[in-house]
């Protein structure tokens, strides 16, 4: 092979070189296009998918708002009406309290009185339940033991009274008759309670299976033939007014003497939803 014919070979390998990565770079020119191509229509969904995100965040943003303003406005009602029900339940009080100046006879001013209590105790329980947070449930220990510290006072001074109540949360339809109920009894104890007697003890336990226990004792220092039972005298109003707290409460009512009267209700513990 002659010199000449060497130099062309060679350019003719050279040129056959560069063709090859010439098309070579068109080819990698072509995956980097495709590529590209389908990033850019990643990039387009992508934005999209965030764009519907944004929008769907606002529009929860904006329920859980709405929600959170009801909320506030509900609260707000049920306070102004928990509020209101006390306030009309003191003007009643101060009617009867009026009206009962007015008497002569100690017989009906003593039932006024009683009838005094019972609407403390329906305004009691509704201001228990419009200081809760929730504005639905609040503690049975310190209501009764507000309850009882207030029938006491009214019923004047030499007349001892003990509360154990435990911690417990109750709404309205347990609370309310559970308060009148206590009311009852505890100022028929009180009515029975003589110079010498013992303390009246007031106590709320939780007992087994899901059951509470709610017992008045009494009359402790001195020992009783046949103490007056007002569940057994169906002409008390008191005794009406007991018995159909009892059966509200689904519960059972058992009276025992010895040295003094134990009233005893067993009832389902309330279930709060």
């Amino acid at each position: 092979m002659s010199i000449q014919e060497g130099v062309i070979a060679g350019l003719a390998v050279l040129a056959s070189a560069l063709a090859v990565t010439v098309f070579a770079r068109r080819g990698d020119r072509r995956a980097d296009a495709v590529r590209f191509a389908q990033l850019a229509e990643l990039n387009a969904r992508l934005v999209v998918a965030l764009e519907e995100g944004t929008e769907a965040k606002q529009d929860l943003e904006r329920v859980v708002a709405e929600r959170t303003s009801a909320l506030v406005q509900r609260d707000l009602l049920l306070r102004e009406v928990y509020h209101r029900v006390k306030n009309n339940l003191q003007v009643v009080d101060s009617l009867i309290v009026l009206q009962a100046r007015r008497l002569s006879d100690r017989e009906s001013r003593t039932a006024l009185e009683a009838l005094r209590s019972r609407l403390f105790a329906l305004g009691l329980v509704h201001q228990q339940v419009m200081g809760s947070g929730d504005l639905e449930t609040f503690d049975v220990a310190p209501f009764l033991e507000e309850l009882s510290r207030r029938l006491r006072d009214h019923a004047g001074g030499g007349v001892g009274l003990s509360v154990r109540a435990a911690p417990l949360k109750v709404g309205l339809d347990f609370g309310i008759p559970l308060g009148l109920l206590v009311t009852e009894l505890v100022n028929e104890a009180i009515g029975r309670s003589g110079p010498g007697d013992g303390a009246i003890e007031v106590e709320l336990a939780q007992a087994e299976a899901g059951e509470l226990v709610l017992q008045v004792r009494e009359g402790g220092g001195r020992e009783t033939g046949a103490p007056r039972i007002p569940a057994a005298d169906p002409a008390s109003l008191a005794a009406t007014i007991i018995e159909a707290l009892v059966a509200q409460l689904k519960g059972v009512l058992t009276v025992s003497n010895g040295q003094g009267v134990r009233s005893e209700v067993r009832m389902p513990s309330p279930a709060l939803s």
